[in-house]
């Protein structure tokens, strides 16, 4: 087939790694379908990640305006273009699309859009969106999680909470979490998922705590590794993001909250699901209860593991047409 999906989208540390997660799910999936994948990439990407796209076949190409359109030079009529980018979404989308044959947009908000082909939206249900001149896919069931969490979870034995605040945490809550568990003085091992992305003070944090033997922190983990973790794992506290739902697809008894908008909107769908413990805008003064309340749950939300990303071939069949 003659036809390449470009992505534009955002990653680094003034962005988390949300967009990057989403879309290299999905470009997972269109390369074992042998469709060739270019990733425009505005942002700080950290050379871990880069060497994943590299290894995985995926051609790499650093933006260095925010706004830059210069990519619509590569493009070609039979190309699928997929932005993923809080930066392009108020621009002409139309100019855009007369420079491939499909548009699609991957966005976090309850928002329309003119001159695009389909939107895809895994944090609004689709009760709620009227129907647009474009197509659509949204709610979990189109979840782009990465093709490891996909897999057959394990019903073994679990024991262990993980905290993963995303891919940077700048307002420091993965450091509350921490004190507030170690100040109930619980059993459970703790496991901590980062990035060098977050501050060196919170990197140093976690080191120390991991030379007492307080903590295990993992930095920079391989998808099939966190699924590992994920697996062993029994409670866990998230950001409303993609980590968020590789964990349910995990079937991890969660904890959750939010500290951006863009999360929001994902927080309260999932609050709809009785997705797991509602840590709302993650506070100091509410962890504690919070966390108690996690630790008094047993049984995880078998409705959204079996539903999360249960109809993503349809995106993928859509991007092949």
């Amino acid at each position: 087939m003659n036809k390449c999906v470009v992505f534009r989208l955002d990653a680094g540390s003034n962005y988390g790694l949300g967009h990057f997660s989403r879309c290299f799910a999905l470009a997972q999936q269109l390369i074992e379908k042998q469709i060739q994948v270019i990733f425009y990439i505005y942002g700080n990407l950290n050379p871990v990640l880069f060497n994943k796209l590299t290894y995985n076949e995926i051609d790499i190409r650093q933006v260095d305006s925010p706004n830059s359109l210069f990519f619509l030079d590569d493009l070609k009529k039979n190309d699928v273009l997929i932005i993923d980018s809080y930066e392009l979404t108020d621009i002409d989308l139309s100019k855009i699309k007369s420079n491939c044959k499909k548009l699609i947009i991957i966005d976090d908000f309850d928002k329309e859009y003119n001159g695009i082909d389909a939107l895809v939206n895994t944090s609004i249900s689709s009760s709620k969106v009227k129907t647009p001149h474009y197509k659509q896919f949204l709610g979990i069931e189109y979840a782009l999680l990465r093709k490891e969490f996909l897999a057959p979870a394990k019903q073994s034995q679990r024991k262990g909470i993980l905290i993963s605040i995303g891919g940077s945490d700048p307002k420091n809550i993965t450091t509350e979490v921490i004190d507030v568990l170690l100040s109930l003085n619980v059993s459970e091992p703790i496991y901590v998922l980062y990035t060098l992305s977050y501050s060196s003070v919170q990197c140093n944090y976690f080191l120390h705590l991991a030379k007492k033997k307080l903590i295990h922190p993992e930095v920079n983990l391989e998808p099939h590794r966190i699924v590992q973790l994920m697996d062993k794992c029994k409670y866990g506290i998230f950001s409303s993001s993609n980590i968020l739902l590789e964990a349910l697809k995990r079937n991890i008894i969660c904890g959750f909250g939010y500290y951006t908008d863009n999360q929001k909107n994902l927080y309260t769908t999932l609050i709809k699901y009785s997705a797991g413990v509602d840590f709302g805008l993650f506070e100091k003064n509410n962890l504690k209860q919070n966390i108690l309340k996690l630790f008094n749950q047993e049984i995880p939300n078998n409705f959204l593991f079996n539903h999360i990303s249960s109809k993503l071939n349809e995106l993928v069949n859509f991007i092949l047409e």
